[in-house]
């Protein structure tokens, strides 16, 4: 569940569901102070490990709809995404 969070947020931020991957990780690391850098970029490969996000043409895709997932307020996410 904290994984589709994390990855959504981006996504809902930017009103889209394709972003560059230099975008992805300075929305996680320093727009919201989630994750550092590098744990953002070792969190792309993840997701797409997982089926939430796929590369295509230079940029991250999401492959779930990221729009219905609910960001709770003091949403932080734990270690164990990783």
């Amino acid at each position: 569940m904290s994984l589709r969070v994390v990855v959504a947020a981006p996504f809902k931020e930017a009103g889209r569901d394709r972003m560059g991957e230099q975008g992805f990780v300075v929305a996680l690391s320093l727009d919201r102070d989630w994750v550092s850098p590098d744990q953002a970029k070792r969190l792309v490969d993840i997701a797409i490990s997982n089926g939430l996000l796929e590369r295509e043409d230079g940029d991250l895709v999401a492959t779930f709809q990221y729009e219905a997932v609910q960001i709770p307020e003091q949403f932080e996410p734990d270690e164990r995404i990783f």
